[in-house]
């Protein structure tokens, strides 16, 4: 059997306003410079994750979960606050993404790298440093996540 590690194939089973979605932002990422490393997730023939490295320095810019038909990206935006200007033009579909998807930092020392600060409609906030989790996307809200990424990518 055919190997299910390119990009079309682990889509081919999304549906297609979802297909046109992860597409465009999987261009996004490959035109910043990012390889995309697909790998199964689970036993499910149908989950996989691609994460977008770069390799100097080497990092994750995002991560594209793909499980059944569910789609997630998981986007590592440590910079954010760098580029807070652009979260005024996002919709507030992702601008709930962001703060929904991490907890308020509570800095709880030893390992803690502190908090991602950032300001959105002109409040602060503090999050834990993870991935900022990005879910039912819609055709809207893609503008808004290729400017976040290609602004995380300059750092």
């Amino acid at each position: 059997m055919e190997s299910r590690n390119d990009f079309p194939q682990i889509i081919s089973s999304l549906p297609t306003k979802d297909k046109a979605i992860i597409n465009s932002l999987h261009e996004t990422a490959l035109a910043l410079g990012y390889m995309a490393k697909i790998s199964p997730v689970g036993k499910k023939s149908d989950d996989w994750k691609c994460e977008y490295i770069a390799t100097k320095p080497k990092r994750i810019l995002y991560i594209l979960r793909i499980t059944g038909q569910r789609v997630s990206i998981r986007a590592k935006l440590l910079h954010i606050a760098e580029y807070s200007d652009v979260l005024e033009s996002c919709t507030e579909h992702c601008k709930a993404s962001l703060l929904s998807a991490s907890k308020d930092c509570e800095n709880h020392g030893g390992g803690c790298a502190g908090p991602i600060s950032f300001t959105i409609d002109g409040k602060s906030y503090s999050k834990c440093r993870h991935y900022f989790l990005f879910t039912g996307i819609t055709p809207e809200d893609v503008e808004g996540i290729q400017q976040l990424l290609k602004n995380e990518a300059k750092y």
